[in-house]
């Protein structure tokens, strides 16, 4: 049986299922954090380093992502095309009021900044909903949440996103699956003034030991903590319905970069299969003309689980970041003078 930490034989066995391993093209890699680099690019040794010096930005992610990149030159050699699309791009048109932080000006001027994350996925989830809406995108204004072990909303108006929940790293916002979301800085600059807590410590417990697995002391999965919670299990309450009720604030918080709201987007492991999450979300917000139809709930696949009647739509979609990937990849893929 494989180790599931070695990932280079997951890679062969993956290629392994290819009819033709010769047939691929070029690679394209998810990379969390492109620090000031956010168009999707070609893999150099500098693009590297670049990828490399963001990874204390994203600590979970920038040096998988990195690995990745370096067991693919081992697999291909350095004449397989890599791109490189970064989580972060689709957020970098939001307004400078609210990408700033409330810090002194000179932390905006040395990248201290929000770049928020998951922008690939709130992209398709964007142009997806646009589609299944027979709308233009260019008219549209919806929320997209992205809730799955790691969980962000995005404001996006006329197919730009204006507002986001994630911050300067994939740590800021919402409750999540093992990631505490905000917590207040002082509290952070109390707990580093303890004896027992050094920067990597923290850093461990709120990436790690935080969000539904620290509140439950039980799992990070919904599933499990479901279980649990209609089991009695108190802890397990507690958790869900701290995740749901920062779900509910941060949307409020997204509304208010919107002049109106067309459409809501469930999407993710969590918003896509935790169906009493809906009711939950929309129902709470009693100024927000939501109805939800039943029916439409209990079925699967990309859909619309509002009524005909109901003023704002919502939609689950299942996000297909892949997909995505490649079309942002593509402009690259087709121009020669890319990989001179």
């Amino acid at each position: 049986m494989l180790d599931s930490s070695d990932r280079r034989a997951w890679l062969e066995i993956a290629l392994e299922t290819l009819p033709d391993r010769s047939a691929i093209a070029a690679v394209v890699h998810r990379v969390v954090h492109g620090g000031q680099q956010q168009a999707p690019a070609v893999v150099t040794p500098e693009l590297k380093a670049t990828i490399a010096a963001a990874a204390n930005l994203a600590p979970l992610h920038n040096p998988l992502n990195l690995a990745g990149i370096e067991q693919m030159e081992q697999l291909f050699g350095l004449a397989m095309p890599q791109i490189a699309v970064f989580d972060t791009a689709f957020h970098q048109q939001m307004p400078v009021a609210a990408a700033i932080y409330g810090g002194p000006y000179h932390w905006w001027e040395q990248g201290y900044r929000r770049y928020g994350f998951h922008g690939i996925s709130h992209q398709y989830l964007a142009e997806r909903c646009a589609q299944l809406s027979d709308r233009s995108l260019s008219n549209l204004q919806l929320v997209t949440a992205h809730l799955g072990n790691g969980c962000s909303l995005a404001a996006i108006r006329n197919g730009h996103s204006v507002d986001t929940s994630m911050g300067f790293s994939p740590l800021e916002g919402l409750v999540m699956g093992s990631r505490s979301g905000t917590v207040d800085p002082g509290l952070l600059l109390h707990l580093l003034q303890q004896p027992d807590c050094s920067p990597s410590q923290l850093s461990t417990v709120l990436n790690q030991q935080s969000g539904l697995l620290g509140l439950s002391g039980r799992s990070n999965d919904v599933r499990a903590l479901a279980i649990a919670a209609d089991a009695g299990d108190q802890r397990s309450q507690l958790a869900l319905a701290a995740f749901t009720h920062s779900l509910r604030r941060h949307l409020g918080a997204m509304l208010a970069s919107l002049t109106r709201l067309d459409a809501l987007v469930f999407a993710g492991g969590i918003g896509e299969n935790y169906r009493s999450l809906w009711p939950a979300v929309c129902e709470h917000f009693a100024g927000m003309p939501i109805r939800l139809d039943p029916e439409a709930m209990a079925v699967a696949g990309d859909r619309r689980i509002s009524t005909p009647d109901s003023a704002i739509t919502v939609w689950v979609i299942h996000s297909r970041e892949d997909w995505q990937m490649v079309q942002l990849a593509l402009p690259l893929l087709r121009s020669p003078q890319s990989f001179n």
